[in-house]
C-alpha cells in the first residue's frame, strides 16, 4: 500500500512503530534526574518519548523526505534529509529553518553555534547555524573511515572522530 492512499497509514502516525533504523538521540530535562526525552525517527517525522513513564510526548511537523540522521543540542533538535537538507527544529517538533549542504550527511553534531557534518566522503563540515555557511572544511581520506564523531566534556573545542 502506498504511503499517499490513506491517512491512517501516514508516517507521522507512527502506528506500532516506536524507533526505525536512525539511531535516537537523548534530551535530558535541567534539574530533572528521572526525566528527559527520547527523539526517534520514523520515516519523515520524529517522534519524542518521555523516560519516565515511557510515552509519546509530541510528533514533529513532517518533513518532505525521509529522515537519515539525527542530532540535538540543549535547544535544538536537527533532521537530515533528503541528501543534502538539515531541518533545525525547536521543542522537537516546530521546523525553524532548513540549513542546505552540499553533502550528504553521515553524522551529526551540534557544538555551540555551530554544526559538524560529516559526509559520506569522511570530509568535515563545519557550519554556523545561524548564517547558514560553511566556516571550514577539511577533506577526508580514503584511509580512515569515521565511525563515529563526539565532543568530550573534558576537550575545550574540540571535536574526536572515532
Amino acid at each position: 500500500m502506498k504511503r499517499d492512499e490513506s491517512n491512517f497509514f501516514a508516517p507521522y502516525k507512527s502506528l506500532g512503530e516506536v524507533c526505525s533504523e536512525i539511531p535516537p538521540v537523548y534530551q535530558h530535562v535541567p534539574y530533572r534526574k528521572d526525566q528527559g526525552f527520547v527523539c526517534c525517527a520514523i520515516g519523515n517525522a520524529v517522534c519524542a518519548y518521555t523516560i519516565q513513564p515511557f510515552r509519546l510526548r509530541h510528533i514533529s511537523n513532517t518533513l518532505p523526505d525521509k529522515i537519515t540522521i539525527l542530532a540535538r543540542d540543549k535547544t535544538h533538535l536537527f533532521a537530515a534529509f533528503g541528501g543534502n537538507k538539515i531541518a533545525m527544529l525547536r521543542h522537537n517538533r516546530m521546523i525553524l529553518k532548513y540549513i542546505n549542504v552540499r553533502v550528504h550527511p553521515k553524522f551529526l553534531l551540534s557544538f555551540g553555534e555551530i554544526l559538524v557534518v560529516i559526509d559520506l566522503k569522511n570530509s568535515v563540515h563545519v557550519i554556523d547555524i545561524e548564517e547558514n555557511e560553511t566556516i571550514l572544511k577539511i577533506d577526508g581520506t580514503s584511509q580512515f573511515d569515521v565511525t563515529a564523531v563526539v565532543h568530550p566534556l573534558t576537550y575545550m573545542n574540540k571535536v574526536l572522530l572515532i
